[in-house]
């Protein structure tokens, strides 16, 4: 078996139409295989405009029908396979081969002498993948959204027309292609289904039926779901709706973020469905270790923690009304952390509840993305592929950067709507004192029209009393 270090590029030609080759020579080493696999699937997702080129050799047909399966999302353009088998193993084979794939060219053989001299090729081959020259010059890793020298203000636009939050889980269509990429998946289960948005990436990618739990639905959901053959809405509360549905490939869990709801799913799933892949949403920050309801609640009280309408910051173990609250829509607990509280809490309990053989990792972005599956040689494959997100320092950090600036952004609001309102009500008070000095004036002006009358009639009564005067000496 070649290891990840022995894998050779055959050929490669000028990167505007670059052509890469790989020859992979393998016996029965399972994990072997699946770590050059690994190794080739990340060079062509990195290098995404490659026609690639893939010779898979082997004397274990039903080996490299499994390599094929883990392949299944990478760009190869063209496959060639060769083993020893029957007739009716190389038709499966290349089916399997051939679903999902839009292929220049398909050769499965089974002649010994292919076989032979391609594992006798594969050693003289002397350029490492690592050495394999850059592909992109044109800065493609942010899909075309970096600024160019003639279009300098691209990234400023794309910043422009992004919510000052980030919370969906459209950002992660990027996790969800690899995890395509080491499972067939057909059928998905999403439990919390936003605007729908979500749900039509999963039929983009190959599904094809996404079951969306919803339990309240809106008229704008209902249009949109109704429009998309692949989209079934089901208007049921989870994890009550979940039995109710064909078992999935894929469970998406992104709807009520406390303990017993995210628990009662979990383990619904463990139980149910053991093959299939779990993705859930907000397993750090806020909800973690802090549960949060709905309004109304669909949790029976006994179950429910209590709650106060502020909402968590980062810049306080208490809830504020500076926090992220949702003006009624829901309720987060008083207290954080302890049993039975969050929703990680509650994967980690339902997990801890079966036989021991899951795996649990974390893309720490956007309050954070779990992936849940079996240990398994071919998740063994799907969690390797998806290091660079969960093992990601750099993520974390932006991830606190982030929730800490929206924090004070929240603040700033809080405190410029508090300034508003205390400025209102001083504006109001001034505007009293106005009006109350207006009727001043108003009482003065008639006070001094009343003593200038009196003055007037003081002088007649003089003039009256010196005219009198006058007569009386005369």
């Amino acid at each position: 078996m070649t290891t990840s270090s022995d894998l050779r590029p055959v050929a490669a030609t000028a990167p505007s139409e670059v052509e890469v080759s790989f020859v992979l020579a393998c016996g029965g080493d399972i994990a072997g295989l699946v770590e050059a696999l690994t190794q080739i699937s990340a060079w062509s997702t990195a290098n995404e405009d490659v026609s690639m080129e893939l010779v898979l050799v082997s004397r274990d047909a039903h080996l490299l029908a499994a390599a094929v399966q883990d392949l299944s999302g990478a760009p190869i353009r063209t496959l060639h396979v060769a083993a020893p088998a029957t007739a009716e193993e190389l038709l499966a084979l290349g089916t399997d081969v051939a679903v999902g794939r839009e292929l220049v060219s398909l050769a499965i053989g089974v002649n010994e002498a292919v076989v032979g001299a391609a594992e006798a090729a594969v050693p003289a081959v002397s350029a490492p993948v690592a050495t394999l020259p850059p592909v992109a010059a044109t800065h493609r890793g942010a899909r075309g959204e970096l600024s160019t020298r003639t279009d300098p203000h691209a990234q400023a636009r794309a910043a422009r027309e992004q919510p000052v939050l980030l919370h969906s889980l459209s950002l992660f269509r990027e996790v969800f292609e690899v995890v395509y990429a080491h499972h067939t998946i057909d059928t998905v289960v999403e439990v919390g289904v936003e605007s729908g948005q979500v749900s039509s990436i999963y039929t983009d990618l190959g599904a094809s039926r996404v079951f969306c739990v919803e339990a309240f639905p809106n008229d704008d959901l209902r249009r949109r779901l109704a429009a998309h053959p692949g989209l079934h809405l089901v208007e049921r509360p989870s994890p009550a709706a979940l039995a109710e549905l064909p078992i999935a490939d894929l469970y998406v869990i992104d709807g009520d973020h406390n303990y017993a709801t995210v628990r009662a799913e979990v383990a619904w799933i463990l139980e149910n469905a053991p093959d299939a892949v779990v993705v859930l949403h907000d397993v750090m920050w806020p909800c973690a270790r802090r549960d949060f309801y709905y309004q109304p609640s669909l949790v029976p009280l006994s179950e429910q923690h209590a709650t106060s309408p502020g909402g968590p910051s980062v810049w306080t173990d208490q809830l504020t009304p500076k926090g992220f609250h949702g003006a009624g829509a829901y309720l987060y607990a008083d207290s954080a952390g302890g049993e039975r509280n969050g929703v990680l809490t509650g994967i980690e309990d339902a997990l801890a509840a079966r036989p021991a053989g899951w795996r649990l990792e974390i893309v720490p972005a956007v309050f954070g993305v779990a992936i849940l599956a079996r240990e398994t040689v071919k998740n063994g494959a799907l969690f390797q592929a998806l290091k660079p997100y969960t093992e990601s320092r750099l993520l974390l950090a932006m991830e606190n950067n982030r929730i800490a600036l929206y924090g004070r952004v929240l603040e700033m609001q809080y405190d410029a709507a508090e300034g508003a309102e205390a400025a209102r009500r001083a504006n109001a008070v001034i505007a009293a004192q106005h009006a109350e000095l207006e009727q001043l004036r108003a009482l003065a002006g008639e006070q001094k029209t009343r003593l200038e009358h009196q003055d007037a009639l003081l002088g007649a009564i003089s003039q009256a009393i010196e005219a009198n005067r006058s007569g009386s000496s005369c």
